[in-house]
């Protein structure tokens, strides 16, 4: 089987675990649809866009990083309440004889990952790989290529099609997603059993969206988050969808009855 890699490398990184507000905290790895808006920034051309998210293709996200800081930074809200708490009265903006921004202020503690590396795996038809890998060596970008926030720029990205075999496989080598059975590629024939014997919470981990009333909906893929030894199943490691030693845990982001 082939697989298209894409390694990105960067000094920061956050990939914020949703609905938390006064404290910002980040999954090791990005979610699916970080990979997928990462993907199409770097594909750049509309048409393009459309033909990848409108193609049936399954990615895996594996990665790690050198350690997580935590700093205390400021978020602002842009309430009339809040603005007229901070500046006395609505029309003001000036503080400590500064002009500032509107709204009020709220200390949030965020978290940024260092050093991240994330290897993405994607499958597709041929040609729809092809037209990814061909986009990636020469970029034209809607944007500086970025992890998560606008500041954590990309400082290396490399992209090559690989062989992948099914084999035994002992270690996670980072961070991945391992999406529920009904989620699953062609991993594994005894997948099912080893998803089990994973143990962690499952998280409903957001892929690609629609805009309906002017808002993102997305679709999201069941997977747990897993780092480190692959369990026994059976008393014998099963043969899994490999490259380099790694596991690859394919999740379906479009089905094959669900079209485009």
């Amino acid at each position: 089987m082939k697989l298209l890699r894409i390694e990105i490398k960067a000094s920061t990184g956050h990939f914020a675990i949703p609905f938390l507000i006064f404290e910002r905290k980040t999954f090791p790895i990005p979610m699916y649809s970080t990979m997928i808006g990462f993907v199409c920034n770097i594909l750049a051309d509309e048409a393009k866009i459309s033909r990848f998210l409108s193609s049936n293709f399954s990615m895996a996200v594996v990665g790690d990083h050198d350690g997580v800081v935590e700093e205390y930074t400021w978020f602002r809200n842009l309430s009339k309440e809040s603005h007229t708490k901070k500046f006395i009265c609505s029309f003001n903006r000036e503080a400590n004889n500064e002009i500032e921004h509107p709204g009020g202020q709220s200390p949030v503690k965020i978290q940024t990952l260092i050093n991240p590396k994330i290897n993405l795996f994607l499958k597709a038809e041929e040609w729809i790989l092809e037209m990814v890998k061909e986009s990636f060596e020469n970029p034209q970008c809607i944007s500086r290529p970025h992890l998560g926030r606008s500041e954590d720029v990309v400082d290396d990205i490399k992209v090559e099609l690989i062989d992948c075999e099914k084999k035994q496989v002992f270690d996670t080598n980072g961070y991945t997603w391992m999406p529920s059975p009904e989620f699953v590629d062609d991993v594994s024939d005894s997948y099912e059993e080893l998803y089990k014997r994973i143990s962690g919470s499952v998280y409903r981990v957001s892929s690609v969206y629609i805009i309906q009333n002017n808002r993102r909906i997305f679709e999201f893929v069941h997977a747990k988050l897993h780092r480190g030894a692959i369990p026994m199943v059976g008393f014998k490691v099963p043969e899994v969808l490999s490259w380099n030693g790694t596991p690859i845990f394919l999740a379906r982001i479009r089905f094959p009855d669900k079209g485009g």
